[in-house]
């Protein structure tokens, strides 16, 4: 299934007034390269939850400790 860049553009728009400001203010050139990056970031997003797994141990059974809480600023930073 291909999505085009317009379709793209058009769900950007339907997010709410602000998106749809900031987009209007982009010529038809900018918003084709505001769809192809958003698409790439999907892409790459999509791409990096298939490889998440859940923590085992040598015997496959849930790890014994939790992984330590983290704040929004120090989840950004993790090496993938």
């Amino acid at each position: 299934m291909r999505i085009s860049d317009a379709d793209i553009v058009a769900y950007i728009e339907d997010q709410g007034s602000w998106p749809t400001q900031l987009l209007a203010a982009l010529s038809d050139d900018e918003k084709l390269d505001v769809a192809r990056e958003v698409a790439t970031y999907a892409m790459n997003l999509v791409l990096g939850l298939q490889i998440v797994r859940a923590a085992r141990d040598a015997n496959y059974l849930p790890r014994a400790q939790d992984a330590p809480p983290l704040i929004s600023a120090q989840l950004v930073m993790l090496s993938p």
